[in-house]
């Protein structure tokens, strides 16, 4: 990528690559930049705050979670749905698909 984060290439690339909608994919992010690049890209966010602290403007982007494990009860979530003619819970068949990137930089 020629632009880093908060520029949206990455996540706009990573959606293209995987035929996917911004709006289907969940991005987790351990800095504001990283949370600035996936919602300003249109995806659902949610921040495992490292150095920072989210902020106000952090917090209308995304979901903030204290804890890893918090994130896995969010992807739970993200990627279930109520079968409407059983009413139970079933695995969404984009989860397969799903991108979350972070933790390192684009290889």
């Amino acid at each position: 990528m020629k632009r880093g984060k908060p520029f949206t290439d990455i996540y706009l690339f990573d959606c293209r690559k995987s035929g996917l909608e911004p709006g289907e994919c969940l991005a987790i992010e351990d800095s504001p930049n990283g949370v600035r690049s996936a919602y300003g890209a249109g995806e659902k966010v949610v921040i495992v705050p490292d150095l920072t602290g989210p902020t106000d403007e952090l917090r209308r982007m995304c979901r903030v979670a204290d804890r890893i494990e918090e994130v896995m009860e969010y992807l739970i979530t993200f990627h279930t749905s109520i079968d409407p003619e059983n009413g139970k819970l079933s695995d969404c068949k984009k989860a397969r698909k799903c991108i979350c990137t972070d933790f390192f930089d684009y290889y």
